[in-house]
C-alpha cells in the first residue's frame, strides 16, 4: 500500500485507522455476542470505520494491479527488464492466491501490527525516559542540537542522532 498515492485518501485512512483502534478500545471489555442483540452506535460505527479501511485499501490495490499491468506491457516491449525482487504487494498479487479482499484484509492486518508494536515501544520508551530525567535531558539535548527548536524532525535527522536510535532500539 503506498499512502502517498492521494493526499487526502491517505489521511483518510490515518483517520479511520485511529478511529477504529479507539473504538476497539471503548468496545474490548464486552462481549461480542452482546452486539448481535444490542447494537450498540460505538459497534455501528466500528463496523462502518472497517468497512471504510477496507474500501480504501482495496481501491490502493488496484491501482497496484494497474501499475503491474503497465510494467508487464513493458517487459513485453523490452522497455523494462524483470526486477530480481519485488515489494510485498507485488508478490501477493502476482502469486495470484488471495482476492482483492484478502490481500486488503492482510496489508491492512499487517499495518494494524505494525502500529501496536510501533505503539508500545515508544510507550515504553518515554515512560523509561519519564523515569530517568537525566537520560531524558541529554536525549532532548541532541535532539535540539540536530534538529533546532522550530524545525521538524525528518528522517534524515534521525541517521545524525544516535543517542535517540540506542533509546528506541
Amino acid at each position: 500500500l503506498h499512502l502517498e498515492s492521494s493526499n487526502s485518501e491517505g489521511q483518510l485512512f490515518i483517520n479511520e485507522i485511529q478511529h477504529l483502534f479507539a473504538l476497539i478500545q471503548d468496545l474490548m471489555y464486552y462481549p461480542v455476542k452482546l452486539f448481535r442483540y444490542i447494537p450498540f452506535k460505538k459497534w455501528k460505527e466500528l463496523l462502518n470505520s472497517q468497512t471504510s479501511v477496507l474500501e480504501i485499501s482495496q481501491r490502493w490495490i488496484t491501482e497496484k494491479e494497474k501499475e503491474i499491468d503497465i510494467f508487464r506491457q513493458k517487459v513485453e516491449r523490452g522497455e523494462e527488464e524483470i526486477p530480481e525482487d519485488v515489494d510485498f504487494m507485488t508478490f501477493m498479487i502476482l502469486s495470484g492466491k488471495m482476492n482483492k479482499q484478502e490481500l486488503a484484509m492482510c496489508a491492512n492486518d499487517m499495518i494494524g501490527a505494525g502500529v501496536e508494536t510501533s505503539g508500545l515501544t515508544l510507550s515504553w520508551c518515554l515512560y523509561n525516559l519519564a523515569c530517568n530525567p537525566v537520560t531524558q535531558r541529554k536525549l532532548r539535548s541532541e535532539v535540539l542540537s540536530v534538529v533546532g527548536d522550530n524545525e521538524v524532525i525528518a528522517p534524515e535527522h534521525i541517521q545524525n542522532m544516535s543517542y535517540l536510535r540506542n533509546c528506541v532500539k
